[in-house]
């Protein structure tokens, strides 16, 4: 059973301070979400599942079948709530493939291959580097396994308040998950050219791969920066991502063209879809 966890709850006024240039404000992150949903829904059935996960006030469109997961955020900024969240998601499961993810994605397939490798919790990397990219982290649940999978997140989570503040305040769920691999021994990761990049640590097995890679892939940043400047979108866009996409990412700029690619996907037209 695949379960396709976003993350997402609403802003408050301190996290609206801290977030410009980091936070689109502009994007329509609930919108963005329910195109996640619809086109999560169009390539999976029977038991696979759509999780919202979010806090206890947030509302959503009454649209939307979704389950919510719930947890209690009062307090707690947005890096805070995202990882409260994720530790309880697997504390929840023990017999499923989670994908733990944020609002700002389109599913274009099936999501199954993602899980082709045998692993129990994998990391998405910044290429050439030790960074963890946590748009998305995929988890591999079973009764056997989810002893260790909480253990590690449960370290995250307690790693995460050692952080400094502003770091806290954003990008301390990369850091934590960066510091988490490193205090079990896998970073910095070894034989990172052996394919897959697989790695034991507290008894389960870490998949490491990197960003665009995986079925995983963005929005192509260099031809996004050919858009920049231009008082309008042209009519046509140049081919924006790959065809062998599973799970479409549209983080920072790429958000500029969400909509556009969305309603391209949603005709199946096929334009922006790069033939390589």
């Amino acid at each position: 059973m695949i379960i396709l966890c976003p993350f997402y709850r609403d802003l408050n006024k301190h996290e609206k301070r801290i977030t410009p240039g980091k936070i689109d404000t502009t994007f329509r992150y609930k919108r963005a979400l329910h195109i996640l949903e619809e086109s999560f829904n169009r390539h999976h059935t029977g038991i696979d599942k759509f999780l919202i996960c979010t806090d206890n006030t947030t509302q959503f469109n009454t649209q939307s079948t979704a389950k919510k997961h719930r947890i209690d955020c009062k307090g707690k900024n947005l890096m805070e709530s995202l990882i409260h969240s994720n530790t309880s998601i697997v504390e929840q499961y023990d017999n499923a493939m989670l994908i733990l993810c944020g609002s700002d994605h389109i599913i274009l397939k099936n999501l199954a291959p993602l899980f082709k490798d045998s692993f129990d919790i994998a990391i998405m990397m910044r290429r050439n580097t030790d960074k963890v990219n946590n748009a998305v982290v995929l988890v591999n649940s079973t009764p056997t396994n989810t002893a260790s999978i909480q253990e590690f997140f449960n370290l995250r989570q307690r790693i995460y308040y050692e952080l400094k503040e502003r770091t806290r305040d954003w990008g301390g769920d990369q850091e934590s998950l960066r510091i988490a691999l490193q205090q079990i021994g896998l970073l910095p990761e070894k034989d990172s050219w052996k394919l897959p990049r697989l790695h034991n640590a507290l008894g389960i097995t870490f998949k490491f791969f990197d960003y665009d890679s995986n079925g995983i892939y963005g929005v192509n940043k260099q031809r996004i920066k050919m858009l920049q400047g231009l008082s309008s979108m042209p009519n046509q866009l140049p081919p924006l991502y790959n065809r062998n996409t599973l799970f479409l990412d549209f983080k920072g700029e790429r958000k500029q063209v969400f909509n556009r690619v969305y309603e391209d996907i949603r005709s199946n037209s096929g334009l922006y879809r790069l033939k390589r």
